[in-house]
């Protein structure tokens, strides 16, 4: 179990049920704080449902945080005989290679150098 908790805006009781909707935000008004698009947590949980994981959120009202909780059962994750090798450093591998894609340019920038010193191919641009 995973549990991340924070100390922040909060999520109010009503917006609870509905916070894994694509395209929902807890805030509804037009004069919102925050933006996007309100995709993260429904990808979050579809990704932990695609590994047989649960993801859940508790919040006790605005302005007292949140508390997210990713439970993986262990019978679902998948066993591996020995230790993995990973290519000498300084020789990127053919067998491993990483396409990075974000749309805020200086994330990508930044993920990217520090991938590009990793013993692998990374493609970002």
């Amino acid at each position: 179990t995973i549990i991340v908790q924070d100390h922040g805006i909060g999520i109010e009781p009503e917006a609870m049920e509905r916070i894994f909707n694509p395209f929902e935000q807890g805030e509804r008004s037009l004069k919102r704080r925050f933006g996007g698009l309100g995709l993260g947590l429904a990808i979050s949980k579809s990704l932990a449902e695609a590994h047989a994981a649960t993801l859940t959120a508790t919040s006790e009202g605005l302005n007292r945080g949140a508390t997210f909780k990713l439970t993986i059962k262990t019978s679902a994750l998948v066993a591996h005989d020995g230790a993995i090798s990973l290519p000498v450093e300084g020789q990127p591998s053919k067998a491993l290679r990483i396409l990075l894609v974000d749309d805020h340019v200086d994330t990508c920038t930044v993920m990217g150098k520090l991938l590009a010193a990793c013993p692998m191919e990374v493609a970002w641009n």
